[in-house]
């Protein structure tokens, strides 16, 4: 059985579509638990109107604790041997289950959608996720629960953004094989400006406390794989790309901090590994002056492309 976790706060607007595509799956061996998250709007009475209707709907209700506290308790209660992930604004195609659990063998512990069918081992999984070539969201895949509760699935309430990324590599860390699918089988609404992806304003004070989280419950973790200083290189760059998101918020970064010092020292002798707009982060402090030249350069680069 398939097990469907399904976290929800003021999900009133999407959320019964949310819950129909589940419904309409060609595969129906499986358990949607909903966690409403301490909603304030009809989210607790959607859940419950469609748990009345089908035993294999379960609904619970918690105070608000944040998407991450959601997704542990629908894990925690979790009865199937494999996980699927759905947001409450998002949808399954309707042959989703279906394809993901025929895809899946014996000595296989994740499944994602992307493109071209590959089997990649923890480490090369790892790179792809780290280099964007794999989507980093829990959605459009699925896990197997008896590995997923193998590691410190409930994160904390602050761990606002990029969470997704962490409980994958997190995950990566004691699977076997993993498959990438060469089709989609999520359906992502684009459309809700509500999304924590079109809200969240990235910040000094969070990069640094996600990547000191990332780095205790990751990346120190990969210090014996043969591809650690691959994959340390992407994790540093990945602190980069964080800190252009800051300055492009208009935010500032604490250039006497350590955590910058460290980031920066790594980079000193490895420049060639670094764009343009990453190498800015080193010789710009004005937020303005960098989102201007950035915004320049990617649109010279855009213009060649055409």
């Amino acid at each position: 059985m398939v097990s469907i976790i399904l976290p929800a706060y003021n999900g009133e607007k999407y959320l019964a579509s949310a819950i129909d595509s589940v419904l309409s799956q060609a595969y129906q061996k499986w358990e949607l638990i909903v966690v409403d998250d301490g909603s304030t709007d009809a989210t607790a009475s959607i859940c419950d109107s469609y748990a009345q209707k089908d035993a294999r709907i379960k609904a619970f209700h918690q105070p608000n604790g944040g998407v991450n506290s959601a997704r542990a308790k629908g894990v925690d209660e979790a009865r199937g041997v494999y996980l699927v992930f759905l947001d409450a604004d998002d949808a399954l195609a309707d042959d989703a289950l279906e394809y993901l659990v025929s895809s899946i063998t014996q000595d296989v512990d994740l499944l994602a959608e992307g493109s071209g069918e590959r089997i990649l081992g923890k480490e090369e999984y790892l790179i792809e996720l780290w280099k964007g070539r794999i989507g980093p969201a829990l959605w459009g895949k699925i896990f197997r629960t008896e590995v997923y509760r193998k590691m410190d699935y409930s994160l904390d309430r602050k761990m606002a953004m990029g969470e997704d990324l962490l409980l994958n590599s997190m995950y990566a860390l004691n699977a076997r094989q993993i498959i990438v699918l060469p089709r989609k089988v999520y359906i992502v609404n684009r459309h809700n400006e509500a999304s924590v992806t079109k809200t969240f304003k990235h910040n000094w004070e969070y990069e640094k406390y996600y990547f000191n989280k990332a780095q205790d419950l990751f990346l120190n973790k990969c210090a014996s794989m043969a591809s650690y200083d691959q994959i340390q290189l992407l994790f540093n760059k990945s602190w980069l790309n964080a800190m252009k998101y800051v300055m492009l918020d208009g935010g500032k970064i604490d250039y006497s901090d350590d955590e910058y010092k460290n980031v920066r020292d790594y980079f000193s002798v490895r420049k060639k590994d670094l764009g343009m707009s990453e190498k800015l982060i080193f010789s710009l402090k004005c937020a303005p002056v960098y989102k201007a030249i950035v915004r320049t350069y990617m649109g010279m680069l855009s213009r060649k492309k055409q």
